[in-house]
């Protein structure tokens, strides 16, 4: 796939599965009508990584927007996966 956001329109006309990133399904499941289930397996972490031009490093604007970027992620994933956890926590309840 070229990018997660081609999975969930996949996934949903097909019988297949997908494991993706919580920062990246939380907003596929409603309107695609998917559902979000634990691997049976543990999977590490991806790491994420912000690239940037050595010959810039030293801009205070950049590295100020790079700081507003780190914190944004970082906001984005944690309400990503507390949405994925109650969902997930609501497919084990209606078990």
């Amino acid at each position: 796939m070229p990018h997660f956001s081609a999975v969930a329109p996949l996934l949903a006309t097909t019988d297949l599965l997908a494991t993706l990133p919580m920062i990246a399904m939380a907003n596929a499941l409603k309107p695609y009508d998917l559902v979000a289930l634990k691997p049976p397996f543990a999977i590490a972490p991806m790491p994420h990584r912000l690239w940037w031009s050595a010959r810039l490093a030293g801009d205070p604007g950049l590295a100020g927007l790079r700081t507003l970027a780190q914190a944004i992620f970082a906001d984005t994933l944690k309400a990503s996966e507390a949405d994925v956890q109650r969902r997930l926590d609501g497919c084990a309840a209606g078990r």
